[in-house]
């Protein structure tokens, strides 16, 4: 298995609003398209809206206008980006995931990821799954600098990061990935003749990256430098401290949002007939756990300031599996692990008035 380390970013992908645009404007419910057309949509999108946005951007920001333009090239390369982190399907037809679909259900505003609470708690367990290993590594860094320039983060990564990043994938059938991280520290540390190939290199790793952060709200940029934030803080103090699982970073997030009170069992179990029913699909009604779980939690911490618990899911599908077999049906894949729910209409009643 390959490590969580994205690999197609480059300098032309700072913003994730277009990745925004791409999932919520450029594919339809049920829609199936190829890549060359969806990335064809986001181009028509761009070259009318892109100035307004990167200049309404830019004004947050200090700055006249916010880098990230993008061209009828780089737009194609948010739909490989979707793809990885898991918001398109990965076959050439594509459509949205089960987490697509969450990405476009909690659009608040247009382009503004940080203004859409459910769309960054998304991207940010996406980054923490499929980009861990640069991702949880960016942050620390950034919380423990507390302000830093670009330059700064590049040397830092070249001379301290990359090496430790080998030594956690080395053996792990990425041959090419090690090969690729050797020969870029080796350059950007290297002689003026290959200092330039090594901080193109090293540009073209961090730059999206960096700019996701600032877009997610996980880090301020203020006159071309970076600074921690509380979003920040309580990542990296989730890193350390609980580790980087889904349920330790939806608390963490819980923090950042002031949620602390943990739903009761009649709000557990009236929201998740109200997940299931927003979200279920046909041919037999069913719906992925994990989506169910994921806008549980997130309906509750930005919606309701409610926390729900894991054990309590747990018990409740306990419940639902022991005493209603074959009203509710859980689906299992080849490993036996339980991947999709289906709920009959007269168990749903009863959930819905909280009698079960």
């Amino acid at each position: 298995m390959r490590p969580p380390f994205i690999r197609n970013l480059d300098s032309g992908m700072r913003r994730l609003g277009f990745l925004e645009v791409l999932i919520c404007d450029c594919v339809s419910k049920g829609e199936q398209s190829l890549d060359k057309y969806l990335g064809e949509k986001l181009w028509d999108w761009a070259k009318q809206h892109q100035q307004k946005f990167l200049e309404d951007l830019g004004s947050e920001r200090g700055v006249k206008v916010e880098v990230g333009r993008i061209t009828e090239l780089t737009a194609s390369r948010y739909v490989k980006h979707a793809t990885d982190i898991g918001l398109l399907t990965t076959w050439s037809e594509k459509q949205v995931t089960d987490s697509g679909r969450m990405f476009q259900k909690y659009r608040r505003v247009v382009f503004l990821v940080n203004k859409n609470p459910g769309q960054q708690i998304l991207l940010i367990d996406a980054l923490l799954t499929r980009d861990k290993i640069a991702f949880t590594r960016l942050i620390r860094k950034l919380a423990e600098a507390k302000t830093i320039s670009k330059m700064e983060v590049f040397f830092w990564f070249a001379k301290y990061c990359i090496p430790e990043i080998i030594n956690e994938i080395q053996g792990k059938e990425d041959e090419d990935l090690v090969r690729r991280l050797k020969d870029t520290r080796q350059n950007f540390l290297g002689n003026r003749s290959e200092k330039k190939r090594g901080y193109d290199l090293i540009k073209h790793m961090l730059d999206t990256r960096l700019e996701n952060l600032v877009d997610l709200g996980i880090i301020d940029k203020v006159n071309k430098n970076y600074h921690s934030n509380s979003l920040t803080e309580i990542l990296n103090e989730c890193f350390i401290k609980t580790g980087t699982t889904r349920m330790s970073l939806l608390k963490s997030i819980s923090k950042y949002f002031r949620v602390e009170r943990k739903a009761t069992k009649t709000q557990l179990i009236k929201n998740y007939i109200k997940q299931y029913d927003a979200l279920a699909t046909d041919p037999i009604e069913s719906i992925s756990i994990d989506t169910l779980h994921m806008c549980l939690f997130i309906d509750g911490i930005i919606d309701q300031k409610i926390l729900f618990d894991n054990d309590a899911i747990a018990n409740l599908e306990e419940l639902l599996y022991k005493k209603y077999y074959g009203d509710v049906v859980f689906l299992r894949n080849r490993d036996g692990k339980l991947t999709h729910l289906h709920i009959e209409t007269k168990i749903k009643t009863k959930m819905r008035i909280g009698k079960i």
